[in-house]
């Protein structure tokens, strides 16, 4: 009964799983040499740098997972925390979203209320502080699924692909007439 549990568990983080890889890449990661030096499609920004550092390392930690030797366990873990912190910032997003509309009906009305206006903002910025909060630990409890081993090749597995995409970028850049 226990490994029907299990399993039905693995399957449905799978799934789950499955499609946070495609929101990953539809917000963003991996559009080449304009999104890495913020010519993306624009809305980064409101999205915040952390958000996308988490979504990347995340996405970095499973298409190497292989070389640095994760286990099945670390990589559920992994996409286990990558899919609780994307429900848990969607669900904020929705109540900032909520929010903004409360403050631009408020100051539609006639007499517009100043204090209601400013709890609504406090309310707005508690939730930014929530969210900005959420994504750093989920940044801490990612690093905290690897040993120090892992971490140790992750560091130079990531400086080498950094390296990789300055020599790719420098040979793009100067096949376009650009120094």
């Amino acid at each position: 009964m226990k490994k029907k549990g299990v399993l039905t568990v693995l399957v449905a983080l799978i799934v789950a799983f499955s499609f946070i890889v495609p929101v990953v890449v539809a917000d963003g990661y991996g559009k080449g040499d304009g999104y890495r030096k913020g010519k993306g499609d624009g809305h980064q920004g409101n999205r915040g740098d952390l958000q996308q550092k988490l979504m990347r390392k995340a996405h970095f930690l499973m298409r190497n997972k292989e070389e640095l030797g994760l286990t099945d366990e670390q990589v559920d873990k992994i996409k286990a925390l990558m899919i609780e912190t994307r429900k848990s910032l969607i669900k904020t997003k929705a109540d900032i979203d909520i929010i903004d509309v409360d403050i631009k009906a408020a100051m539609f009305s006639d007499d517009i209320d100043k204090e209601v206006v400013g709890k609504l903002i406090d309310q707005k910025y508690d939730l930014k502080k929530v969210q900005a909060k959420t994504v750093i630990n989920a940044l801490v409890d990612t690093k905290g699924v690897l040993n120090d081993e892992q971490k140790e090749k992750a560091k130079e597995l990531f400086k080498d692909k950094v390296k990789e995409w300055k020599d790719k970028n420098k040979r793009t850049d100067s096949a376009k007439g650009k120094k």
